[in-house]
């Protein structure tokens, strides 16, 4: 007969694990036990003065490394304690620096535009002494019109002396003429409009003809075939038609070309003004007591 197999009566042995877990919590039980039992071992060479340099010995080698970890995690608690405090203030003086730094951008950019408007007005000044009537100095507001593309919009008018048919000079030379007025403004048509055209000589050879606009640039049409004309030639305004004063500079001359059928030359003339980067003229006018 086979051996009877134990019969189980539903009760279950189980093993206890002694074992620490690996856990956080594992882990802060394992170095509470490390510590205690280095206390321990502490206690016990103190008591013994035979062997204290052997246990000291053993000690030092069981604790240096928690020893170590708990300097490093002090240090470092230290060293937030001490930043931490002051990072609100290292930001607002951070805020305040860029606060400074973007005052002086702002005040050189000021300034700098100031030199620049300062070297403008002075070359108004030098030329308004140059001319030979009185001048009314003005702002340029206004550009693009719909009905005169190339037009511009000072901030003079009426209650300045301004009238239409004016001269309008810059610092560069001539600007053209006011085509109308209200009481505080005025529209002025440049030299290089389609419907603008000025008495003109070659400064040069003191060939003369008229100058007209194109929209873009300026020509001076109607020179004799036999003109001594060529590129690079200061043009100026002739004083003819009245106008326009004698002597203003207009530009210079890009490129020649000749119509035999009619017996007369033509050239394309660059302005001296750039109409693009105008910002104050001065406008030709009568004395001040012309106009009580």
């Amino acid at each position: 007969m086979s051996a009877k197999r134990p019969i189980s009566l539903g009760r279950t042995y189980m093993r206890r694990d002694w074992r620490v877990p690996n856990t956080r919590r594992g882990n802060l039980v394992r170095l509470v036990l490390y510590l205690a039992a280095a206390a321990l071992v502490g206690h016990w060479q103190a008591s013994r003065p035979a062997g204290r340099m052997l246990v000291q010995e053993g000690v030092s080698m069981l604790t240096a490394p928690v020893l170590t970890g708990l300097s490093a995690v002090a240090s470092a608690v230290h060293d937030a304690a001490t930043v931490l405090p002051r990072a609100g203030e290292v930001a607002a003086e951070n805020r305040k620096l860029k606060r400074q730094v973007e005052e002086m951008q702002r005040r050189n950019a000021s300034l700098a535009e100031d030199s620049l408007e300062n070297e403008r007005l002075r070359a108004l000044l030098k030329l308004r002494s140059a001319l030979p009537r009185h001048a009314v100095a003005a702002a340029v507001v206004g550009r693009q019109l719909t009905r005169w593309p190339t037009a511009l919009v000072i901030d003079k008018g009426r209650a300045d002396g301004i009238r239409p048919r004016q001269p309008v000079v810059a610092a560069g030379g001539l600007v053209g003429r006011i085509y109308s007025v209200s009481a505080h403004s005025a529209v002025a048509i440049p030299l290089i409009d389609r419907n603008s055209s000025a008495g003109a000589t070659v400064q040069r050879s003191r060939s003369a003809g008229i100058l007209e606009g194109d929209g873009e640039q300026c020509r001076l049409n109607y020179l004799p075939l036999y003109a001594d004309v060529k590129p690079g030639d200061v043009v100026i305004s002739s004083g003819l038609g009245g106008i326009f004063p004698k002597g203003i500079m207009i530009g210079t001359i890009e490129g020649v070309s000749r119509d035999d059928a009619t017996a007369v030359k033509s050239a394309v003339v660059r302005p001296s003004v750039d109409l693009s980067r105008l910002e104050e003229v001065l406008v030709i006018g009568n004395a001040p007591e012309a106009h009580k």
